[in-house]
This record gives structure tokens, sequence and C-alpha cells, in this order.
């Protein structure tokens, strides 16, 4: 009788929890002190429930089919890693060992339970102890989530971190974890659906980043959730991962793409400016000194006139006035052509069906061009931008490629306009584009920025090299 009594002292104050259940009907038969203190119930208020009121991530059939099947194995133990929730609505990991019994003819089951959360139990064991600690220190909030047939989503786990990350504890996502998809702002569910689905029909990697309003902060947060998925069947599928913060480093990137913005936009303003006293000099060339060296032509033409013929001396010195009149013009005409090309005026085709030709015949190297159009109305800025970079990328060929047959291809499409060039000489690697002395292509570079656009570079040492531009198309207003 001692005996008995001190084995039942020892039961009912021993630091596991420990419970007696009704094999049939799952009911509470017996509970320890341990498993009242932890639950936070009162021992009549857990003798009125069932196990699976406790373990939200176990539904009772579930529980049913492990309990079965413990009963066909004699002598065997069942050991569930699952989470417990208390009358609070919080939850914490329970390791639970079941052994099946018939005590008076009537079967239960023996049930004792371990808290996981508790780094004392822990350290009964290694492995979970190892959990626990990475568990605190990992830099987000592991988590479980399930997607159920009919499309609704539940969280068997969430890591204690999920009330400074979410404004959510476990227990309320438990309760409610609807509340997870309202925290999402509205232009981010489609992508976090999506998302959803793609990894649910392929069983690939959940990689999500979204934004999620906190409204006990008044404060909006950006969250990455890189899951794994596992098809559970009919009962859906289940991801289990990492959520993370990474509000600072999407603030990081916008601040950046806002100095990039700038930059592209001060380095556009500051080439219109180029262009604007490059046109303004040109037309000073063309008109103030052209001009006046054909006043100085027609004057030294009328004054030869009056020369005596039998003076061949002063008449040489004429012919070579006259002659380097001619060569100055055309100095000038060249210097103002390179300055603002007069072939402009005539439309970005023509500049460009023109600048193919002067290549060609500059360096012999064939040059083809080929448009999907007669006549493209861009805005100036456009026009001369894409001028230019053909202008460039030319150069580069002349210096650098060894080319023997270059293309050049301009094509309108909705929206907007694509220009390729490409050549068939050396090519170039990685190395050769971040040089910094590579000025061609960075110019280039900045100009495709400046206008909206992009630029790629596809190239292989010995295989030649394809640029890509593409620029939206702005329409001229003239």
């Amino acid at each position: 009788m001692m005996q008995e009594t001190w084995l039942a002292d020892l039961i009912h104050e021993t630091g596991n929890e420990i419970y007696v259940l009704d094999a049939v009907t799952l009911s509470f038969l017996y509970v320890n002190h341990a498993a009242c203190n932890n639950l936070l119930y009162a021992k009549e208020a857990l003798l009125r429930m069932k196990a699976s009121d406790l373990m939200p991530d176990l539904k009772e059939d579930r529980i049913t089919v492990l309990l079965d099947q413990l009963k066909t194995e004699k002598d065997e133990q069942l050991a569930i890693e699952t989470m417990q929730l208390r009358q609070d609505g919080s939850c914490y990991p329970i390791s639970l060992r079941f052994q099946y019994l018939t005590i008076h003819a009537e079967p239960v089951f023996i049930v004792i339970g371990q808290d996981r959360s508790n780094p004392a139990t822990d350290l009964l064991d290694p492995l979970k102890y190892c959990f626990t600690q990475a568990e605190a220190h990992l830099p987000g909030v592991l988590f479980q989530m399930t997607q159920k047939p009919d499309g609704s989503l539940v969280f068997p786990f969430l890591s204690a971190d999920s009330k400074n990350l979410l404004s959510l504890s476990f227990g309320e996502l438990q309760s409610a974890p609807e509340k997870f998809s309202t925290l999402i702002l509205q232009e981010d569910r489609q992508s976090w659906n999506e998302s959803l689905q793609i990894s649910a029909h392929e069983q690939t990697t959940l990689n999500w980043e979204g934004r999620i309003w906190i409204e006990d902060w008044h404060d909006v947060k950006w969250i990455n959730l890189r899951a794994t998925p596992q098809n559970c069947g009919d009962l859906g599928v289940l991801w289990t991962g990492l959520m993370t913060n990474i509000t600072e480093g999407k603030l990081q990137e916008e601040d950046l793409r806002r100095s990039r913005a700038q930059l592209a936009a001060l380095a556009a303003h500051a080439d219109q400016i180029r262009e604007a006293e490059r046109a303004s000099l040109a037309r000073d060339l063309h008109d103030d000194l052209g001009g006046n060296l054909i006043a100085i032509k027609m004057a030294l033409s009328q004054l030869s006139i009056h020369l005596p013929t039998d003076d061949p001396l002063l008449n040489s010195r004429v012919t070579y006035l006259d002659s380097l009149i001619d060569r100055t013009t055309m100095a000038v005409q060249s210097l103002a052509s390179s300055l603002r090309p007069a072939i402009l005026d005539a439309g970005l085709v023509a500049a460009l069906k023109w600048q193919t030709q002067e290549f060609q015949k500059q360096t012999g190297i064939p040059c083809q061009f080929i448009s999907n159009t007669a006549e493209i109305a861009i805005d100036q800025s456009c026009e001369l931008g894409l001028f230019r970079m053909v202008q460039e990328a030319c150069t580069n060929i002349a210096k650098h490629a060894h080319a023997t047959d270059v293309e050049l291809h301009l094509f309108e499409s909705t929206g907007e306009i694509l220009l390729e060039i490409i050549d068939n000489g050396i090519g170039m690697t990685r190395h050769d584009r971040s040089k910094a002395s590579s000025y061609g292509l960075r110019d280039m570079m900045e100009r495709v920025t400046g206008l909206g656009g992009n630029m790629a570079i596809a190239s292989r040492p010995g295989k030649g090299t394809l640029i890509t531009v593409r620029v939206p198309f702005i329409e001229s207003c003239h």
C-alpha cells in the first residue's frame, strides 16, 4: 500500500507530462500536475477534453490512424513530435510517447510528454537541443504551412520570433490562419497566390518576396518566404522553411535604384547640353567660318583676274591659296558633320544607312543595313542617341574587333525600337567589357539608360559580338 502511494505521488509530481487516454474515445482519464501547469487548464477541464483538442496540427482522424496502428503492434511504442495548444492560445513543442495497455479489461493509452520549449529538458536530447539553439539564433521565423485541398492555409508550426516579425503569435495564427493572408498588401497578393500555385503544382521551392502591413505598428515590412514543399496527398501540400524580414535590404535597393535613376537623368541632361553645344558649334562652323571661306575664295578669284599673266611666282601663290581654301572648307564641313551630321535631318533610317556606307568606305569592311521601316518618326533626343551609339559601336569594331563582316539592324515594333549591331570579329570577354578604359561601351550604356532603355552584349572570344539595344518608342513632337 505504501509503495502504491509512493508511485502515485511520483507520477503526479514528475516534471514530465503524463496522461491516460481512453483508447476508444481518446478522452483524458488522467492528467498529472505537470500537464495541468503547462497547459494552463484545471484538471477537471482537461478530463472533459480529447487529445485532438490539444494538438492542432494532428487532426482526430490522423491520431486515430496512428493509434490504431499501435494497437496492432504489441509491446511497441509510438513517438510523436507535435505542438500542444495551451488555454491562452499559445503553443509549445512537445515529444509524446504512446504505450497501449489493457487495465482492468479496459484498453488505454499511457502517454508521456516532454516539453521541448524548456532548454533544460532539451539537454537530455542533443539533437533537439541543437535544433532549439539553431531556432533561437536564426535570422527569421521557422514555419510549417499547409494548403488544404480547398485552398485554405493553416500553420502547424511557427517559431517564437513570429510575434516580432508578424505581430502575430503562433497561437493567434493557429486559431485564425486567414490573418496571414490579410497582412499581405493587396497589390502583392496576386504574386503570392501565383507563387503558391506554382510551388504546389511543380513541387519546386517556394521563394516569394512581398510586403505586409502591420496594423499595430502602422508599418509596411518586406518579407521573404523560402520553403520546400511536400505533397501530403488528401491532406494538401506542406511547406517547411524560413520567413525573414528583408525590409532593410529592400529600402537599400530602392535608394540605390533612385540614385541610379538620378544619375541617369543627370547624364541624359548633360548629354542633351553637350549635343546642343555641338549643334550650335556645327552651325557656327558652317554658317560663319564656312561662309567666310567662300567669301575669301570668291575674292581671291576676283583678284587673280587682275594679276599679270607673266608672273609665275605670283600665280602659283594664288593657286596654292585657292587649294588651301578648298581643303580648309572640306575640313570645316567634316568637323561640322562630326559634331552634328546634317544627314540626321533626313531621319534616323537614312542617317544609319549613310553611317554604314561611311563605315564601309573608311574601313573596307562590308557593312549591311537592314530595317523594317523606311522612316521612324521618333523624338530627336532618341534619334540622336541611337545614332551616336551606332557611331561608337562602329568605332569600336574598327579599332578592336578585326571583323570581316558587320550588320546593323533597326526594327520598329509595338512600343519600342530595337537596334542590333553584329560583327564576326574576335569577340570580347567580361573582363574586356569591365575595363576602366572601356569608355565607348560605358558611354553607350549611359546613353541607353538616359533614354529609358536597356543594352545587352552577347559575345564569346572568337565568335563575334552582338549588341542589342531596346528603347521605348517616343514619338516626335514635330
